[in-house]
Parts: structure tokens; C-alpha cells; sequence
């Protein structure tokens, strides 16, 4: 059987969310590459879909964003399943949903 490449194209899920989360959590490529121990250049293939996290990274790369692997693969539309408590501790403390997702990260 012929090895298959892996990859994803540039607009499949996981590259798109995965763009969209480091936008929105404002991460560098260098400060991506550092967390989760790979070089600039992966982090640039993840975004562009011309590579494939392997497990352990797509599991780091969720957890790291506060999100379900199932979401940041294009399975759901829900991000996490503690939306709730998020949007309620959100609705009492007066601060962002991504404000609160950094807190729980450091928790």
C-alpha cells in the first residue's frame, strides 16, 4: 500500500481554526514553537495544512487553547464543553471569555 501524505488543505478545518486561535490568543509563531517544543517552520505547516499534528500536539494544542479536540478538528462548533461556565463566570466578573480561559490555564 502507498504511503498517503498528511495533510490537511490550506481551508480544512483544523488549519483554519487553528490560524484563528493563535489570532485570537494573539500567539507568535516563536511563542507557539517554545510551547509545544517545535520549530517555527511546523507551527507554519500546521497553519497552512501542509502538515498533521500527531496526537500528543493536537491534544496539547487543544488543551493549551482551552478548546475540545473535537472543535479545533471541525467535529462540533462547540469549543469546550465548560462554555457554560465560562460564559457564566464571564457574566459575573465582567471580563472576556478569553480572560477567563487564560485564568483557567494557569489554574
Amino acid at each position: 500500500m502507498a504511503k498517503q501524505d498528511k495533510i490537511f488543505g490550506y481551508n480544512d478545518p483544523f488549519p483554519t481554526r487553528f490560524r484563528g486561535l493563535c489570532d485570537e490568543w494573539e500567539k507568535t509563531r516563536r511563542e507557539l514553537a517554545e510551547e509545544f517544543n517545535v520549530t517555527r517552520q511546523t507551527i507554519t505547516n500546521w497553519q497552512t495544512g501542509f502538515m498533521v499534528p500527531d496526537a500528543k500536539s493536537l491534544s496539547d494544542i487543544a488543551r493549551y487553547f482551552g478548546v475540545t479536540t473535537d472543535y479545533i478538528l471541525g467535529l462540533t462548533e462547540i469549543k469546550t464543553l465548560n462554555n457554560l461556565d465560562v460564559r457564566e463566570i464571564s457574566d459575573c466578573t465582567g471580563l472576556s471569555g478569553k480572560a477567563v480561559q487564560a485564568l483557567k490555564r494557569l489554574h
